[in-house]
């Protein structure tokens, strides 16, 4: 009687097999004598473990359908030269688990498209892409990168903040190593930005229509002109409109103290409310307390203020400056 002993003792009998079965029969012994071997490591894991894992790593996204894909979609500009598209994503990524915007383990941003000076990024799900929008302003190789949706969207209108403000939010020691470190090879040193509290400013009432140019413009302009810039050039480092409201970044801690001032100060027909943002942990002098009447008093009084340091605009007038784009 022909035929072999297997490897757990059992008689294989394939004397009356016909060819096919006796093919099965051998394949499925040579399974069981190597079945040892996917645990040394010598074959690749199943698809669906690679799948599982994937996931879990958020290289696959876990809710990401096509239904919402226009939702989990955003702009990324001001992309500095050297961007790569791996290098963006690791940042984007690294910035929201600091953030606490991850809504599940894993990375968010599972696509990145960097063309010329601008990206596009697709995330796993509508939630963290809603939060990505508050990442605007991020610094990354030098820049600073300005998160919004693209042209396309037609969906609904999300209120964000700014890296402004949510890094103030955020408890650096607390972070993990490598999530600290992929922020500082990106440049986005939240020391500093910690540091930068103190330049930060709130504008509510802002009318519908306005632009970030205009009313940056505009700001600046009242600022040079009621003698508030420390310096020659333009006194306000950023400004990101957000609905109603603009998020402003001085140049400095006294430029910061001098937009203050502009409190009340009327643009397009609307008084423009100026102050502190809500979590601004610091204590300003009383002079703080100023407002855009109090400046226009002063010259009607003919008090001593700086002159504006534009020699083009000459004293500092007893008005508001027009808004550029009434």
């Amino acid at each position: 009687k022909t035929g072999f002993r297997n490897r757990v003792g059992l008689m294989v009998d394939t004397s009356n097999a016909t060819e096919l079965h006796a093919s099965r029969a051998v394949g499925t012994i040579y399974q069981l004598m190597h079945a040892d071997r996917a645990s040394r490591f010598d074959a690749p894991p199943p698809p669906s473990a690679l799948l599982r894992q994937a996931m879990q790593e958020g290289l696959v996204p876990l809710t990401a359908d096509a239904a919402t894909k226009s939702r989990r979609e955003l702009f990324v500009g001001n992309t500095p030269a050297n961007t790569t598209e791996r290098g963006l994503a690791d940042h984007l990524n690294a910035a929201l688990r600091a953030a606490g915007f991850c809504t599940a383990p894993g990375a968010p941003v599972i696509s990145c498209r960097v063309s010329a000076a601008y990206a596009f990024v697709e995330l796993r799900s509508v939630q963290e892409t809603d939060n990505c929008l508050s990442l605007t302003g991020l610094p990354f190789l030098g820049g600073a990168l300005k998160i919004g949706r693209p042209t396309k969207y037609d969906g609904p209108r999300t209120v964000a903040s700014s890296w402004a403000r949510v890094a103030q939010t955020i408890d650096a020691a607390s972070l993990d190593a490598a999530t600290r470190s992929q922020l500082q090879v990106g440049g986005a040193d939240l020391g500093a930005a910690a540091a930068q509290a103190s330049r930060e400013v709130l504008i509510d009432n802002v009318p519908a229509g306005t632009t970030e140019a205009s009313l940056r413009a505009f700001l600046g302009l009242a600022l040079r002109q009621a003698g508030g810039a420390a310096a020659a050039g333009e006194p306000l480092a950023s400004l990101h409109l957000s609905g109603r409201h603009a998020f402003v970044g001085a140049r400095s801690d006294a430029e910061a103290l001098a937009l203050l001032a502009c409190a009340g100060i009327c643009y397009r027909g609307t008084r423009l409310r100026v102050k502190r943002p809500s979590k601004y942990a610091g204590t300003d002098p009383p002079a703080a307390g100023r407002a855009w009447a109090d400046v226009v008093a002063d010259f009607a009084r003919g008090a001593s203020v700086e002159a504006a340091h534009d020699p083009a605009l000459g004293a500092a007038p007893p008005a508001a400056p027009v808004a550029p784009d009434v």
